[in-house]
């Protein structure tokens, strides 16, 4: 049986393949919106989930709940871009060594804590929880001690980046108990919350909505055998 390497918070091993992941400008539009008003301002506005009633939506959207958090995914294409043009980062490629994850969070003062310094302590612990699952491949485990004690401890799996799906975006809502949770056991909880919002995502995208655009395509193209064409001999002709 193969033993996998422990990890320690205050001695992180480097990344060979992925070395770290980056959440500054990679959302390219509001994604809060669509939860209350529809967008107005779509990204794409020819994505097929875009002709969907509302409730329907929102319905299909993958999600996961959490005691700690919860995690609501939405293509990036349903994003409200606004009037104003958003900094998005370029995409990475497979080769590259970090991976780019629209990870927005609601963090209220209501909701979660009204000190804004607890509220920035908690996003920064989602994303760092976050890091670790992808480019360090952190996963949870239990172990023995020597006195005969269980206790859970983080090991090192093998990096995915395919855990995060760029054309996605994660919006987390994290409670007060994440700041007090322990990496041992908010890492755990978020790899299960990406491998489910994937699989989820990936059903979608070659199921229902990978139909609609099918469908969509041989109507584009009988429109345009369809449409008035004109040869030589016409474009010739004098009245």
């Amino acid at each position: 049986m193969q033993k996998c390497r422990q990890l320690k918070l205050g001695r992180l091993p480097k990344g060979k393949a992925l070395r770290s992941v980056k959440f500054r400008g990679t959302t390219p539009g509001d994604p809060f919106r669509i939860w209350n008003t529809r967008p107005t301002h779509l990204v794409d506005p020819t994505h097929p989930a875009a002709r969907l009633p509302k409730r329907s939506l929102l319905s299909l959207l993958p999600s996961y709940t959490h005691t700690a958090f919860s995690v609501r995914a939405l293509p990036k294409a349903l994003l409200d871009s606004g009037d104003r043009p958003f900094r998005v980062a370029p995409p990475t490629g497979d080769d590259a060594k970090v991976v780019t994850m629209s990870a927005p969070m609601i963090v209220g003062k209501k909701a979660v804590y009204k000190d804004a310094y607890i509220r920035r302590k908690i996003m920064r612990k989602v994303k760092f929880a976050l890091g670790l699952v992808v480019a360090k491949g952190a996963e949870g485990a239990r172990v023995r001690t020597a006195s005969g004690k269980e206790k859970d401890v983080l090991v090192q799996g093998e990096t995915d980046r395919r855990l995060v799906l760029q054309d996605w975006s994660y919006v987390f809502s994290p409670s007060l108990e994440v700041y007090r949770m322990p990496y041992e056991t908010l890492v755990p909880a978020l790899r299960d919350a990406l491998i489910k919002i994937r699989s989820r995502a990936l059903v979608l995208e070659e199921t229902r909505w990978g139909q609609d655009k099918q469908e969509r395509r041989p109507q584009a193209s009988a429109e345009k055998c369809n449409a008035p064409r004109r040869n030589g001999s016409q474009l010739n002709r004098r009245p």
